[in-house]
């Protein structure tokens, strides 16, 4: 997967969904195929737009969100028209202000947070410089990069993830933004997490469940493999040890495993554990859920 710059020779496929080829379009390939294109218009988002076979698979949302942190601040976007479009704004920032009027990023919608301001907000007031934490499921190193700019370079990070692609892509990203000497980057499954880490050594853990965005959707996590290796992370935390766990839901498969995680959060120990979990089932679409736990 790979996100640049619209070229001339993207004409063709940017015709076909619409797009007149400018300096601020921006395209999205796979296989060195243009599946998909975002639209720019200095701060304002004038549209997004995946090729008909593509869409509904999370490459939209991944198009967008590398746009907007990698080329362009995106103050805004038209109200969308749409249900779908509605669902893409709101995973990747956007708000409506007051109806009938462009939705803004940064626009509280109800209490203003999401799962991942949420367990960012968490995770931000607990983890200081120079502490050791995990990404689980490293997925484009998003979160890998965040827990390596809170640790600092005197604090040390491990990622895991199955896919090749998803190793690649967040070492690459460490290097690019100078945390390759504080991320550890491993391609196995978080299931292995008691290989790479002593018990009671670390001081947090995030868990990011579903697929890689913008790589194979039938590779997702597994409630048979998520929940023991939540419960082995717990093990691996210090007294004061927090983890976060975004758990999302579509499909039978991530339908059962959301039931079966938020069952197992409900029944641990409160005496051991404190745990809280939101809701933002006001969102459009299927908003993830955020679990932020601290050990006693």
């Amino acid at each position: 997967m790979h996100v640049r710059k619209a070229a001339g020779a993207d004409a063709g496929a940017l015709e076909t969904m619409g797009i007149a080829c400018t300096a601020q379009v921006y395209v999205l390939e796979k296989d060195s195929v243009v599946i998909g294109a975002a639209q720019m218009q200095k701060s304002c988002l004038v549209q997004c737009v995946m090729m008909p076979q593509w869409r509904r698979r999370g490459y939209g949302t991944f198009l967008l969100r590398r746009v907007l942190r990698e080329y362009a601040p995106g103050t805004q976007a038209p109200e969308p028209q749409n249900e779908a479009a509605r669902a893409l704004l709101h995973r990747c920032g956007f708000r409506p202000k007051q109806p009938g009027q462009p939705w803004m990023r940064g626009i509280p919608h109800g209490d203003g947070e999401n799962a991942l301001s949420t367990v960012h907000a968490f995770l931000t007031a607990h983890v200081r410089a120079g502490m050791t934490a995990v990404d689980a499921t490293a997925g484009n190193g998003g979160d890998t990069l965040f827990l390596c700019r809170l640790v600092g370079s005197s604090g040390h990070v491990l990622a895991l993830d199955i896919q090749k692609q998803a190793v690649e892509h967040t070492r690459q990203r460490l290097e690019k933004h100078g945390y390759g000497a504080v991320g550890r980057v491993v391609q196995d499954s978080h299931a292995n997490l008691a290989r790479y880490v002593q018990p009671g050594t670390v001081d947090a853990v995030m868990f990011n469940l579903g697929y890689l965005p913008g790589g194979d959707h039938s590779i997702f996590t597994q409630k048979e493999i998520s929940i023991p290796a939540m419960r082995t992370a717990l093990s691996l935390l210090k007294q004061g040890g927090v983890m976060t766990v975004c758990v999302y839901s579509g499909g039978a498969q991530g339908t059962q495993e959301r039931d079966a995680v938020l069952h197992f959060f409900e029944q641990l120990p409160k005496t051991q554990y404190e745990i809280t979990i939101r809701d933002f089932k006001e969102q459009a679409g299927l908003p993830p859920i955020p679990v932020c736990v601290r050990k006693k």
